[in-house]
């Protein structure tokens, strides 16, 4: 039975993350890239600033490079991700686009051997989600929201994720895109990685 939790952390929080991408995007099988039912392949390389562990107050900056395949006959290709485009539609001028559909991935743990702090506190399990996704753009803007069960072994909670960015293209292959993002999280997501029992408690 979870008896507390550490100190500052509500079972509703928002977690805020600054995401950004450079991408060199290349069409599979059409020039136009990104248009709905024509694949396209993205490499880049993104640098995210996010805390250590969940609920550290130290950050680190992580560059890492990013692959993706979008729209393969409606599935979208991601590192942890596959989703599908039940809804994939644009306005014949590209001035708005909407894509929307289900998605599983998989859902990070935690060691508690990643910091001294975590010690006593237990392991979280790598689980996985299923969910579902709305991405929508409005000339430069984009939105997304996506929500996720973990059904798995892992943490055993809900995620509501929104993102909000923009694409500015550098040149026809390079692309430049700007985030930011905010996560809500459920009680038992947040018990999983932020509850003590009466025996961690006790060590």
């Amino acid at each position: 039975m979870k008896i507390s939790k550490m100190s500052g952390v509500r079972s509703t929080a928002i977690s805020v993350a600054t995401l950004t991408t450079l991408v060199v995007s290349a069409s599979v099988a059409h020039a136009d890239e990104g248009r709905p039912g024509q694949p396209n392949l993205i490499v880049g390389i993104g640098a995210m600033a996010s805390p250590v562990y969940e609920g550290s107050d130290d950050t680190e900056i992580a560059v890492l490079p990013f692959v993706a395949l979008n729209d393969f006959y409606g599935f979208n290709f991601r590192p942890v991700e596959l989703s599908y485009n039940l809804i994939d539609t644009e306005a014949t001028n590209g001035s708005w686009s909407l894509r929307a559909g289900p998605a599983v991935a998989l859902a990070a743990g935690r060691d508690q051997d990643d910091d001294g702090d975590l010690r006593g506190l237990g392991d979280v399990d790598t689980g996985v989600t299923t969910g579902g996704f709305v991405d929508a753009r409005l000339g430069p803007v984009m939105f997304g929201v996506e929500g996720a069960q973990e059904v798995v072994d892992g943490h055993g909670g809900a995620l509501v994720g929104l993102s909000l960015g923009t694409r500015l293209p550098l040149n026809d292959k390079l692309v430049f895109m700007p985030a930011v993002t905010g996560t809500w999280a459920s009680e038992d997501y947040m018990d999983s990685f932020f509850g003590v029992t009466a025996a961690q408690a006790a060590t």
